[in-house]
């Protein structure tokens, strides 16, 4: 759905002069949805030689397949929202834990039962746990580039999310900011405060991880 929505953003990008203003001030997808949704109905065996008509029709082509494929992104997500929800209840209920990145979550867990005894193996395994990158008199950590990169994924989206809309995680942010912290070293300190908080809620919900 994103590939197809990046499709449809370059292509407006290149309207012909006929709908290159139009174009032009449709900044988000639902802007040129509205747009592609008003032009001409183009013609079965129309004449596909003028630019605009090409543009007509490769747009509204586009549009017809960006919309079957968020139909079918949403009917998939409240599946695996269904499924989840008897599996992972705890984990689900965090703020900014959606089923996309909570399915994330359990399938490294799943598969990597042997290396999640205890909460720091597991920030390790999720490339949560800070790294040194002291200098001199400069003591300080870095992120974890290591690690199972789509649970790092899904925890950086995690940590973002909050940022934007959690008031303790917010909160938090300024205290740091206040302190001259960096952006990414507050995401670093974010994602393994999450990163613990997903170990519990992993065990509570799936009970006794030898038994996964």
């Amino acid at each position: 759905m994103t590939r197809i929505g990046n499709q449809i953003r370059h292509l407006c990008t290149t309207a012909p002069v006929e709908f290159a203003d139009q174009a032009r001030q449709a900044r988000t997808i639902a802007a040129r949805a509205a747009f592609i949704a008003g032009l001409p109905v183009p013609a079965d065996k129309g004449d596909l030689s003028g630019p605009a008509a090409a543009f007509v029709r490769a747009a509204r082509s586009l549009l017809e397949r960006h919309r079957l494929a968020r139909r079918e992104v949403g009917s998939l997500t409240r599946e695996l929202e269904r499924l989840l929800a008897t599996v992972v209840p705890t984990l689900l209920s965090r703020p900014q834990i959606g089923p996309v990145t909570a399915a994330r979550l359990v399938i490294t867990a799943g598969d990597n039962v042997e290396r999640m005894r205890t909460e720091a193996t597991f920030a390790k395994l999720v490339g949560a746990a800070p790294l040194p990158a002291s200098s001199g008199k400069t003591s300080r950590h870095r992120l974890n580039r290591g690690g199972d990169r789509q649970a790092n994924s899904a925890l950086h989206m995690i940590a973002v999310g909050r940022m934007k809309s959690h008031a303790p995680t917010r909160a938090y942010v300024e205290r740091r900011s206040a302190e001259h912290k960096t952006n990414k070293d507050i995401i670093r300190c974010l994602k393994r405060y999450i990163a613990r908080e997903v170990f519990r809620d992993l065990t509570t919900d799936l009970g006794t991880l030898d038994k996964l």
